[in-house]
């Protein structure tokens, strides 16, 4: 879809990654189902509001890095994949 023009509905093909946010049972919010760690921790739920969550310091970068890649740069189909994931890099 993103190769006509449409927005893709999946992370893994959309420009910015970061957008699907995962709440673990404890509160635990995270910017990728993939990458439930610390360094993409945005926070615990009953400590901010989900709004702040999603402007985390921590969730821009993440999601702008994947179409940054360098060797993506030149690639011919950059605007079919985006870069890819960025958990599978």
């Amino acid at each position: 879809a993103q190769y006509f023009t449409h927005t893709s509905g999946s992370c893994v093909h959309s420009a910015r990654c970061g957008s699907n946010l995962v709440m673990e049972p404890d509160g635990q919010l995270y910017a990728c189902d993939h990458l439930i760690n610390a360094e993409h921790r945005l926070g615990r739920l009953d400590e901010q509001t989900l709004a702040a969550a999603v402007d985390a310091s921590v969730q821009l970068p993440f999601g702008q890095q994947k179409s940054l890649r360098r060797e993506c740069q030149t690639c011919s189909v950059k605007m079919v994949c985006q870069g890819g994931c960025p958990a599978h890099l």
